[in-house]
């Protein structure tokens, strides 16, 4: 039955994706009326993580904020099915580089880069476009995943992350993976904005007003490993259309204090947040573990340097 249901998704799949993108945008506003009209989708989640996060804003803006994140968020799910088919020069052009001598300048001296995102704007296109940075030759692009249940399901995602050279691979071979790749340059890359699972393993800050756990993995990984930490800023200057300003974060991250790196780009991420808001995840249930009473009892015997 899996395969079936495979075989009829890989289908629809790729008659949608060689549609224009014109075709598509008018998909994405039938879906828009549909998400959040009709069905509703994770509105009271919005609705509390905007108001949560932007107490000062009144409920017009707040209103006009959520239902500009729908329309959005609807241009990323036409976007992502347009992925299975879109050709490196359309990426190139849609998801263009405004500042790729920040990163060449650390490509040339010979090191490898943590690039690190939150899912703002279109997250999907960054690992396709970063393997065109710097061209011809292009340092490998490492990204990792979580392994879905429908091993065809999964197969067929990864077949479209990976076309553009993006090596993919699940997170529990990560560690694996970067010593394969210890003698080729490569970039390492992380949504580093997700919810962690364990609250334990996080790291915790003040993020939008709001105590939040923050996943810990890219840090821990950058300073082990001594990447250069770069923040990705996608800024959407049309609909299907992004500029990336790259930022680095510390060019010593091994000197860096526990948690410093975390910090920063989160507070990247919340500037970003509150000069466009409308384009981050806010579908996302970012806050719904609590601190525990004795997590400072008990973090020590978490690994988290």
């Amino acid at each position: 039955m899996d395969y079936l249901i495979y075989l009829i998704l890989k289908s629809v799949i790729y008659a949608g994706s060689v549609l224009p993108f014109w075709v598509l945008h008018g998909l994405s506003n039938f879906l828009y009326w549909n998400v959040y009209y009709v069905f509703d989708y994770r509105k009271k989640v919005v609705r509390s993580n905007l108001k949560n996060s932007f107490p000062e804003k009144t409920e017009g803006e707040l209103k006009a904020i959520e239902k500009k994140f729908y329309k959005h968020l609807c241009d990323i799910m036409v976007e992502s099915l347009k992925s299975f088919t879109i050709s490196e020069k359309e990426i190139k052009k849609r998801h263009k580089f405004i500042n790729p001598e920040v990163a060449q300048k650390y490509i040339d001296e010979g090191y490898n880069i943590s690039f690190i995102a939150p899912h703002y704007n279109n997250w999907e296109w960054f690992i396709m476009s970063l393997n065109f940075i710097k061209e011809p030759v292009n340092p490998k692009v490492l990204v990792m995943y979580a392994v879905l249940k429908n091993p065809y399901m999964e197969k067929l995602i990864k077949k479209s992350r990976s076309r553009m050279g993006t090596i993919m691979f699940p997170k529990a071979e990560t560690m694996r993976q970067i010593v394969n790749y210890k003698n080729e340059q490569h970039f390492l890359c992380f949504a580093a904005d997700q919810a962690p699972h364990n609250p334990y393993n996080s790291y915790w800050m003040e993020f939008l007003g709001q105590e939040t756990a923050v996943f810990f993995g890219a840090e821990k990984l950058t300073k082990a490993k001594g990447y250069i930490p770069i923040y990705m800023r996608a800024q959407k200057k049309a609909r299907s259309y992004y500029e990336i300003e790259l930022e680095v974060i510390t060019d010593k991250p091994q000197a860096t204090e526990h948690g410093y790196i975390t910090e920063k780009f989160m507070k990247l991420l919340e500037n970003d947040l509150h000069k466009e808001p409308a384009y981050w995840l806010w579908s996302h249930k970012r806050w719904k573990k609590k601190k525990p009473a004795d997590f400072e009892e008990k973090r020590n015997s978490v690994s988290q340097d």
